[in-house]
């Protein structure tokens, strides 16, 4: 998940911290990236895709789209 993850944060400017960790989950990661690589994974399975490049503009639009 890490490179899926990678890039969506990279398009989102997903900035180093923990703010997003009680946001995007249950509070289970430890920073940005571990919250930005669990809620890609439950995207993922939820809308039952791979995580390859075509599913990046689908969680893009996702995070945009509450």
């Amino acid at each position: 998940m890490r490179k899926p993850a990678g890039t969506v944060g990279l398009a989102l400017n997903v900035q180093p911290g923990k703010a997003l960790v009680m946001v995007l989950g249950t509070g289970s990661g430890q920073s940005n990236q571990e919250a930005l690589e669990l809620w890609v994974m439950q995207m993922l399975i939820e809308r039952d895709l791979l995580p390859t490049r075509g599913a990046i503009p689908l969680l893009i639009e996702s995070w945009k789209t509450p």
